[in-house]
Protein backbone atom coordinates (compact mmCIF):
# COMPACT_ATOMS: atom_id res chain seq x y z
CA UNK A 1 0.00 0.00 0.00
CA UNK A 2 0.97 3.24 0.05
CA UNK A 3 2.64 5.39 2.85
CA UNK A 4 1.94 8.80 2.85
CA UNK A 5 2.24 10.40 6.41
CA UNK A 6 -0.20 12.78 8.02
CA UNK A 7 0.91 14.64 11.33
CA UNK A 8 -2.49 14.06 13.07
CA UNK A 9 -1.08 12.98 16.35
CA UNK A 10 1.80 13.59 18.21
CA UNK A 11 3.12 16.93 17.48
CA UNK A 12 1.42 18.04 21.45
CA UNK A 13 1.59 15.18 23.90
CA UNK A 14 0.50 14.92 27.58
CA UNK A 15 1.39 12.62 30.10
CA UNK A 16 -1.45 12.63 32.76
CA UNK A 17 -0.10 10.81 36.18
CA UNK A 18 -2.66 8.11 37.81
CA UNK A 19 -2.25 8.44 41.43
CA UNK A 20 -3.39 6.06 43.96
CA UNK A 21 -6.81 6.89 46.10
CA UNK A 22 -6.26 8.37 49.58
CA UNK A 23 -6.21 5.32 52.05
CA UNK A 24 -7.94 5.92 55.04
CA UNK A 25 -5.48 3.61 57.09
CA UNK A 26 -2.24 4.74 56.63
CA UNK A 27 0.10 2.31 55.38
CA UNK A 28 2.53 -0.01 57.47
CA UNK A 29 5.39 1.25 58.64
CA UNK A 30 8.60 1.65 56.40
CA UNK A 31 6.14 1.26 53.10
CA UNK A 32 5.13 3.65 50.39
CA UNK A 33 1.60 3.47 48.53
CA UNK A 34 1.83 0.89 46.21
CA UNK A 35 2.38 1.72 42.17
CA UNK A 36 -0.98 1.37 39.61
CA UNK A 37 0.64 0.52 36.86
CA UNK A 38 -0.73 -1.08 34.05
CA UNK A 39 -0.09 -4.51 33.57
CA UNK A 40 1.71 -6.21 30.45
CA UNK A 41 -1.42 -7.32 28.67
CA UNK A 42 -2.93 -8.06 25.07
CA UNK A 43 -5.49 -4.55 24.74
CA UNK A 44 -4.91 -3.71 28.41
CA UNK A 45 -6.60 0.03 27.69
CA UNK A 46 -10.67 0.38 27.83
CA UNK A 47 -12.96 2.82 27.83
CA UNK A 48 -16.53 3.10 27.98
CA UNK A 49 -18.50 4.50 25.06
CA UNK A 50 -19.68 7.35 26.37
CA UNK A 51 -15.67 8.60 27.01
CA UNK A 52 -16.33 9.52 30.67
CA UNK A 53 -14.64 5.58 32.29
CA UNK A 54 -11.07 4.07 31.32
CA UNK A 55 -9.44 1.21 33.13
CA UNK A 56 -6.64 -1.08 33.14
CA UNK A 57 -5.30 -3.64 35.28
CA UNK A 58 -2.40 -3.82 37.23
CA UNK A 59 -1.70 -7.34 38.95
CA UNK A 60 -5.23 -8.41 40.92
CA UNK A 61 -6.40 -4.85 40.67
CA UNK A 62 -8.93 -2.63 38.13
CA UNK A 63 -7.53 1.00 37.59
CA UNK A 64 -10.95 2.92 36.74
CA UNK A 65 -10.01 6.51 35.69
CA UNK A 66 -12.96 8.63 35.36
CA UNK A 67 -11.76 10.89 32.66
CA UNK A 68 -14.35 13.75 33.41
CA UNK A 69 -12.73 14.41 36.38
CA UNK A 70 -9.05 16.11 36.78
CA UNK A 71 -6.20 15.85 34.55
CA UNK A 72 -5.66 19.98 34.30
CA UNK A 73 -3.00 19.72 36.93
CA UNK A 74 -1.41 16.79 34.27
CA UNK A 75 -2.44 14.21 37.48
CA UNK A 76 -5.64 12.37 38.06
CA UNK A 77 -6.79 9.99 40.70
CA UNK A 78 -8.14 6.63 40.25
CA UNK A 79 -10.47 3.86 41.41
CA UNK A 80 -9.44 0.25 42.74
CA UNK A 81 -11.35 -2.82 42.00
CA UNK A 82 -9.90 -5.33 43.69
CA UNK A 83 -10.15 -9.41 42.24
CA UNK A 84 -9.20 -12.39 43.73
CA UNK A 85 -7.24 -12.99 41.58
CA UNK A 86 -4.36 -12.09 39.10
CA UNK A 87 -6.31 -10.33 35.94
CA UNK A 88 -5.79 -11.24 32.38
CA UNK A 89 -8.47 -8.73 30.48
CA UNK A 90 -10.15 -5.73 30.99
CA UNK A 91 -13.10 -4.08 28.98
CA UNK A 92 -16.05 -1.56 29.89
CA UNK A 93 -19.41 -2.89 28.49
CA UNK A 94 -22.56 -1.21 28.33
CA UNK A 95 -25.64 -2.52 29.61
CA UNK A 96 -28.99 -0.77 29.99
CA UNK A 97 -28.18 0.46 33.80
CA UNK A 98 -24.97 2.09 32.50
CA UNK A 99 -21.27 1.20 31.60
CA UNK A 100 -19.91 -1.96 33.65
CA UNK A 101 -16.39 -3.21 33.73
CA UNK A 102 -16.12 -7.04 32.80
CA UNK A 103 -12.75 -8.59 34.03
CA UNK A 104 -11.20 -11.98 32.75
CA UNK A 105 -9.20 -13.29 35.56
CA UNK A 106 -7.75 -16.89 36.30
CA UNK A 107 -10.47 -19.33 36.88
CA UNK A 108 -13.12 -16.92 37.30
CA UNK A 109 -15.35 -13.95 35.72
CA UNK A 110 -15.91 -10.75 37.34
CA UNK A 111 -18.56 -7.76 36.39
CA UNK A 112 -18.26 -4.46 38.19
CA UNK A 113 -20.44 -1.33 38.23
CA UNK A 114 -18.24 1.52 36.72
CA UNK A 115 -20.53 4.28 38.63
CA UNK A 116 -19.78 3.08 42.23
CA UNK A 117 -17.18 0.51 41.60
CA UNK A 118 -19.98 -2.45 42.88
CA UNK A 119 -19.32 -5.95 42.40
CA UNK A 120 -22.22 -6.87 40.60
CA UNK A 121 -21.11 -10.70 39.50
CA UNK A 122 -18.09 -12.93 40.61
CA UNK A 123 -18.55 -16.51 38.70
CA UNK A 124 -15.66 -19.46 39.04
CA UNK A 125 -16.01 -20.72 35.44
CA UNK A 126 -16.00 -24.18 35.15
CA UNK A 127 -12.12 -26.11 35.32
CA UNK A 128 -11.14 -28.60 32.23
CA UNK A 129 -10.60 -32.05 33.94
CA UNK A 130 -6.82 -32.09 33.46
CA UNK A 131 -5.31 -35.65 35.31
CA UNK A 132 -2.34 -33.34 36.19
CA UNK A 133 -4.21 -30.10 37.16
CA UNK A 134 -3.91 -29.08 40.32
CA UNK A 135 -6.78 -27.15 42.33
CA UNK A 136 -5.57 -23.80 41.29
CA UNK A 137 -4.43 -24.07 38.07
CA UNK A 138 -2.84 -20.76 36.62
CA UNK A 139 -2.73 -21.97 33.25
CA UNK A 140 -6.80 -22.10 33.10
CA UNK A 141 -8.56 -18.06 32.84
CA UNK A 142 -10.59 -16.50 31.34
CA UNK A 143 -10.26 -13.84 28.74
CA UNK A 144 -11.52 -11.49 26.41
CA UNK A 145 -15.16 -10.70 25.72
CA UNK A 146 -18.16 -8.86 24.09
CA UNK A 147 -21.55 -7.55 24.53
CA UNK A 148 -23.59 -9.13 22.11
CA UNK A 149 -27.09 -8.04 20.81
CA UNK A 150 -30.02 -10.70 20.17
CA UNK A 151 -32.20 -8.10 18.75
CA UNK A 152 -34.78 -5.16 19.86
CA UNK A 153 -36.66 -7.15 21.63
CA UNK A 154 -34.43 -9.78 23.22
CA UNK A 155 -31.78 -9.41 26.37
CA UNK A 156 -28.26 -8.79 25.42
CA UNK A 157 -25.66 -11.48 25.99
CA UNK A 158 -22.05 -11.29 27.12
CA UNK A 159 -19.68 -13.39 25.98
CA UNK A 160 -16.39 -14.55 26.94
CA UNK A 161 -13.39 -16.40 26.00
CA UNK A 162 -11.20 -18.58 27.84
CA UNK A 163 -7.28 -20.45 27.59
CA UNK A 164 -9.36 -23.67 26.65
CA UNK A 165 -10.80 -22.27 23.75
CA UNK A 166 -14.45 -22.94 25.20
CA UNK A 167 -16.76 -19.63 24.77
CA UNK A 168 -19.15 -19.22 28.03
CA UNK A 169 -22.71 -17.19 26.98
CA UNK A 170 -23.59 -15.42 29.97
CA UNK A 171 -27.33 -13.75 29.83
CA UNK A 172 -27.93 -10.23 30.63
CA UNK A 173 -30.60 -8.60 32.12
CA UNK A 174 -30.37 -5.11 33.36
CA UNK A 175 -27.25 -5.40 35.93
CA UNK A 176 -27.58 -8.73 36.31
CA UNK A 177 -25.77 -11.34 34.64
CA UNK A 178 -26.85 -15.03 34.37
CA UNK A 179 -24.55 -18.14 32.76
CA UNK A 180 -26.60 -19.81 30.06
CA UNK A 181 -24.26 -21.97 28.38
CA UNK A 182 -20.58 -23.13 26.97
CA UNK A 183 -19.54 -23.13 23.06
CA UNK A 184 -17.18 -25.59 22.42
CA UNK A 185 -15.03 -27.10 19.68
CA UNK A 186 -14.55 -23.90 17.54
CA UNK A 187 -11.37 -22.94 19.11
CA UNK A 188 -8.18 -25.49 20.09
CA UNK A 189 -6.09 -22.59 21.46
CA UNK A 190 -6.80 -20.05 23.95
CA UNK A 191 -9.04 -16.79 22.84
CA UNK A 192 -6.73 -13.89 23.02
CA UNK A 193 -9.45 -10.83 21.75
CA UNK A 194 -13.40 -10.48 21.12
CA UNK A 195 -15.13 -7.72 18.87
CA UNK A 196 -18.72 -6.79 17.80
CA UNK A 197 -19.17 -5.04 14.31
CA UNK A 198 -21.53 -2.88 16.22
CA UNK A 199 -19.65 -2.06 19.41
CA UNK A 200 -21.68 1.11 21.39
CA UNK A 201 -19.34 3.98 20.31
CA UNK A 202 -19.54 3.03 16.59
CA UNK A 203 -21.14 5.71 14.94
CA UNK A 204 -24.38 4.49 13.14
CA UNK A 205 -22.94 5.15 9.23
CA UNK A 206 -20.52 2.37 9.83
CA UNK A 207 -22.75 -0.15 10.89
CA UNK A 208 -23.95 -2.82 9.06
CA UNK A 209 -27.68 -4.62 8.88
CA UNK A 210 -26.71 -7.45 10.84
CA UNK A 211 -24.58 -7.83 13.63
CA UNK A 212 -21.30 -9.63 13.64
CA UNK A 213 -18.79 -11.07 16.17
CA UNK A 214 -15.55 -11.97 15.83
CA UNK A 215 -13.11 -14.09 18.26
CA UNK A 216 -9.71 -14.37 17.89
CA UNK A 217 -6.98 -17.03 19.56
CA UNK A 218 -3.60 -17.40 19.60
CA UNK A 219 -3.31 -20.47 17.13
CA UNK A 220 -4.30 -17.91 14.41
CA UNK A 221 -7.51 -18.21 14.16
CA UNK A 222 -10.37 -16.28 13.96
CA UNK A 223 -14.55 -17.30 14.04
CA UNK A 224 -17.31 -14.79 13.18
CA UNK A 225 -20.62 -15.43 14.68
CA UNK A 226 -23.86 -14.01 14.29
CA UNK A 227 -27.53 -14.69 15.79
CA UNK A 228 -28.68 -17.27 13.23
CA UNK A 229 -32.56 -18.35 14.54
CA UNK A 230 -32.49 -17.35 18.47
CA UNK A 231 -28.82 -19.16 18.46
CA UNK A 232 -25.53 -17.72 18.31
CA UNK A 233 -23.46 -19.54 15.24
CA UNK A 234 -20.57 -19.16 13.28
CA UNK A 235 -20.83 -18.02 9.80
CA UNK A 236 -17.20 -18.23 8.82
CA UNK A 237 -13.58 -18.91 10.17
CA UNK A 238 -10.24 -17.36 9.91
CA UNK A 239 -7.00 -18.65 9.36
CA UNK A 240 -3.72 -17.10 9.39
CA UNK A 241 -1.05 -20.50 9.84
CA UNK A 242 1.96 -19.73 11.56
CA UNK A 243 0.37 -16.30 13.20
CA UNK A 244 -0.25 -15.51 17.10
CA UNK A 245 -3.31 -13.47 17.07
CA UNK A 246 -3.22 -10.89 19.91
CA UNK A 247 -6.35 -8.95 19.16
CA UNK A 248 -9.06 -8.51 16.68
CA UNK A 249 -11.68 -5.70 15.20
CA UNK A 250 -14.48 -6.61 12.52
CA UNK A 251 -15.89 -3.08 10.62
CA UNK A 252 -18.04 -4.48 7.86
CA UNK A 253 -16.72 -6.94 6.05
CA UNK A 254 -13.14 -6.17 6.84
CA UNK A 255 -11.36 -8.09 9.81
CA UNK A 256 -8.74 -7.29 11.78
CA UNK A 257 -6.01 -8.94 13.40
CA UNK A 258 -2.88 -8.03 15.54
CA UNK A 259 -0.29 -10.56 15.81
CA UNK A 260 2.46 -11.69 17.94
CA UNK A 261 4.94 -11.17 15.13
CA UNK A 262 4.14 -7.24 14.69
CA UNK A 263 1.75 -7.86 11.60
CA UNK A 264 -2.00 -6.88 11.20
CA UNK A 265 -3.77 -9.10 8.90
CA UNK A 266 -6.60 -8.16 7.04
CA UNK A 267 -9.58 -10.66 6.16
CA UNK A 268 -12.24 -10.44 3.86
CA UNK A 269 -15.74 -11.63 5.62
CA UNK A 270 -16.91 -12.56 2.47
CA UNK A 271 -14.63 -14.75 1.08
CA UNK A 272 -13.01 -15.81 4.17
CA UNK A 273 -9.36 -15.16 2.46
CA UNK A 274 -6.03 -13.47 3.76
CA UNK A 275 -6.40 -10.13 1.35
CA UNK A 276 -2.99 -9.11 2.58
CA UNK A 277 -0.75 -8.19 5.63
CA UNK A 278 0.24 -4.63 6.97
CA UNK A 279 4.07 -5.17 8.31
CA UNK A 280 3.28 -2.59 11.42
CA UNK A 281 5.60 -3.17 14.06
CA UNK A 282 8.86 -4.74 14.75
CA UNK A 283 7.67 -6.62 18.26
CA UNK A 284 4.08 -7.63 19.20
CA UNK A 285 1.06 -5.79 18.30
CA UNK A 286 -0.30 -5.40 21.67
CA UNK A 287 -3.26 -3.55 21.06
CA UNK A 288 -5.62 -2.57 17.63
CA UNK A 289 -8.17 -0.40 17.43
CA UNK A 290 -10.72 0.54 15.07
CA UNK A 291 -11.91 4.46 14.86
CA UNK A 292 -15.80 5.05 15.99
CA UNK A 293 -16.34 7.35 12.88
CA UNK A 294 -13.61 6.84 10.05
CA UNK A 295 -12.16 4.15 8.64
CA UNK A 296 -8.95 4.19 10.72
CA UNK A 297 -6.84 1.80 12.54
CA UNK A 298 -5.15 2.64 15.31
CA UNK A 299 -2.23 -0.31 16.58
CA UNK A 300 0.53 0.30 19.50
CA UNK A 301 3.23 -2.63 20.15
CA UNK A 302 6.07 -3.29 22.61
CA UNK A 303 8.09 -1.25 20.20
CA UNK A 304 6.98 2.05 21.65
CA UNK A 305 5.25 2.77 18.36
CA UNK A 306 1.98 4.42 17.68
CA UNK A 307 0.71 3.89 14.12
CA UNK A 308 -2.61 4.69 12.56
CA UNK A 309 -3.77 3.40 8.98
CA UNK A 310 -6.32 4.74 6.63
CA UNK A 311 -8.83 1.66 5.17
CA UNK A 312 -10.79 3.51 3.13
CA UNK A 313 -9.09 2.04 -0.21
CA UNK A 314 -8.36 -1.38 1.63
CA UNK A 315 -10.55 -3.34 -0.32
CA UNK A 316 -7.68 -2.32 -3.41
CA UNK A 317 -5.02 -3.10 -0.77
CA UNK A 318 -3.88 0.66 -0.53
CA UNK A 319 -3.83 1.43 2.90
CA UNK A 320 -1.99 4.34 3.54
CA UNK A 321 0.18 5.22 6.87
CA UNK A 322 -1.39 8.24 8.39
CA UNK A 323 0.83 8.69 11.26
CA UNK A 324 3.83 7.06 13.33
CA UNK A 325 4.52 8.20 16.76
CA UNK A 326 7.23 7.06 18.73
CA UNK A 327 7.26 6.69 22.59
CA UNK A 328 10.72 6.13 23.45
CA UNK A 329 11.86 3.50 25.70
CA UNK A 330 8.57 2.22 25.79
CA UNK A 331 6.19 -1.19 26.33
CA UNK A 332 2.95 -0.33 24.80
CA UNK A 333 -0.01 -2.07 25.86
CA UNK A 334 -3.01 -0.74 25.02
CA UNK A 335 -4.84 2.66 23.40
CA UNK A 336 -7.93 4.03 22.54
CA UNK A 337 -9.34 6.88 20.69
CA UNK A 338 -10.67 9.50 22.73
CA UNK A 339 -11.73 13.03 23.37
CA UNK A 340 -14.49 14.75 21.10
CA UNK A 341 -15.41 12.68 18.14
CA UNK A 342 -12.21 10.74 19.02
CA UNK A 343 -9.84 13.15 17.73
CA UNK A 344 -6.99 12.58 20.61
CA UNK A 345 -4.76 8.99 21.27
CA UNK A 346 -4.71 7.60 24.54
CA UNK A 347 -2.06 5.20 25.60
CA UNK A 348 -0.47 3.47 28.51
CA UNK A 349 2.54 1.53 28.70
CA UNK A 350 3.68 -1.48 30.97
CA UNK A 351 4.97 -0.28 34.51
CA UNK A 352 4.46 3.60 34.17
CA UNK A 353 1.82 5.47 36.20
CA UNK A 354 0.23 7.46 33.34
CA UNK A 355 -1.70 7.82 30.44
CA UNK A 356 -0.37 9.25 27.48
CA UNK A 357 -2.18 11.56 25.52
CA UNK A 358 -2.01 12.54 21.76
CA UNK A 359 -3.78 15.47 20.81
CA UNK A 360 -5.20 15.78 17.52
CA UNK A 361 -7.10 17.49 14.81
CA UNK A 362 -10.82 17.90 15.03
CA UNK A 363 -11.75 15.75 12.74
CA UNK A 364 -14.18 15.53 9.16
CA UNK A 365 -17.14 14.25 10.67
CA UNK A 366 -20.37 15.37 12.37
Amino acid sequence: GRIVLLSMWGDEVRRIKVTRPALETPPASGSSSCPVTPSLLYNALTTSSDGKYAAYAHISDIVLLDLTTGGADEAMACSLLQCASTVMSVKICQTSEGPVVVVGAIESVLVFACSDGAKLMQYTLPNPAAPHSSTYDRRFYARGCCMISRGADDAPALLLGSSTGVLHVFDVHGARFVYSHALEGHHTAAISDMSSSHEPEYAPHTLTETASFAVADEDGCVTVWQWVSASLLPITHLKAPGECFTSVRIRGEWVFAGSLLGKICVFSLSSSALKCEISTHARAVNGIVVHPYMDWLLSVSEDGYVNVWNLENVASHEIEAMTSHVLKDALLCGARFVGPQGKDIAVVQYDVEALMLLLGDALPCA
